[in-house]
């Protein structure tokens, strides 16, 4: 996870897309500071679980427009950092099943990629416009990904947690 530009010690949370929907809107958690970052800037490594608080009068409010939002912004930084707007936050957790872990590293990172990248939703296959599920073909076989929502202790379907899964399509 990136750190704070300013006092280089504290950890970003996104806060939104910036002024034009090209960066991204940040909060540094040690010192406060607000600003702009193109998403690059943010990179991939850092915690990637962060509990999420949500009340549950903020559920309703959630539109398949906003958990679109959300999860093309999670699945993209594969989750790597949590969505916040309007007062919502969501946090993703990237699992990956065993079959996928036993490939070789650069075909791992081919998949993520595939699935960072992956924009063909159609009404057949996104019929909730929600952006929570994907396929693609690789290595002769079919892969997919989903998103699962779970409340703050990962027990109970919510929208606290956004889990975005990647497995072969014999697993699903």
């Amino acid at each position: 996870m990136a750190k704070c530009r300013e006092c280089r010690i504290g950890k970003l949370i996104i806060l939104g897309t910036g002024g034009f929907g090209d960066t991204v809107e940040v909060e540094c958690d040690n010192c406060g500071e607000i600003y702009e970052v193109e998403p690059d800037g943010l990179g991939l490594g850092g915690e990637e679980w962060v509990v999420a608080k949500m009340k549950d009068s903020e559920v309703e409010s959630l539109t398949p427009e906003l958990i679109r939002r959300a999860n093309d912004f999670l699945r993209q930084n594969l989750c790597s950092v949590r969505f916040k707007e309007g007062g919502i936050t969501i946090q993703g957790k990237l699992l990956i099943t065993s079959i996928v872990a036993s490939l070789p590293e650069t075909e791992v990172a081919h998949l993520l990629q595939a699935m960072q990248s992956f924009d063909t939703f159609t009404e057949n296959n996104d019929p909730h416009c929600e952006h929570d599920f994907g396929s693609v073909e690789a290595f002769g076989r079919t892969w997919f990904w989903k998103f699962d929502y779970y409340d703050e202790t990962c027990e109970y379907f919510g929208h606290s947690n956004h889990i975005l899964t990647l497995m072969a399509g014999e697993e699903y």
